[in-house]
């Protein structure tokens, strides 16, 4: 016997008259092969959006989020520590789609040749048609040392 017989068998017999099992089954979380994959009954995922940024990204949005955080200094409000951390969210957003749509990494061609920035900014243009949300790759650009990529400024400015 499976558990789907063991609920149909207590449904049936007249259990959950206050439908607390079946709240609890809808917070179950459905695990596949490639981790969670939904919760409850429907499509929606409860909790946070689990990113995880290209692994070559990961130590300098870390580094990133750092120094925006020591440049608001101790005496920082906790909005504007959240304003340095959503803008972190938003770059390992932009490093997660690049991640999962197969591209190289937001490092492999931040500080790269004519070539890999225009691809950068093409990835940048599709990420943010696919997700209606953007990332402050100039910001990053000027942690770095480099030049904002007069490409992305226009497109950035360019109304969708």
């Amino acid at each position: 016997m499976s558990l789907a017989d063991d609920i149909e068998q207590y449904f049936v017999a007249g259990g959950d008259d206050r439908d607390r099992f079946s709240a609890a089954l809808s917070h179950l979380r459905r695990i596949g092969a490639d981790g969670l994959q939904a919760v409850g009954a429907g499509p929606r995922l409860m909790g946070r959006e689990t990113l995880s940024a290209h692994p070559g990204d990961v130590s300098i949005i870390n580094d990133f989020l750092t120094d925006a955080l020591s440049k608001l200094g101790s005496d920082a409000t906790r909005k504007e520590k959240g304003g340095a951390s959503a803008m972190v969210s938003k770059l390992r957003s932009f490093s997660d789609w690049l991640q999962r749509e197969g591209r190289p990494s937001i490092m492999d061609r931040i500080k790269g040749n004519a070539e890999q920035q225009s691809s950068l900014s093409a990835d940048y243009a599709a990420f943010s048609i696919a997700t209606k949300r953007t990332a402050p790759l100039d910001l990053l650009r000027q942690y770095l040392g480099l030049e904002p990529n007069k490409d992305f400024v226009l497109m950035t400015m360019t109304p969708a």
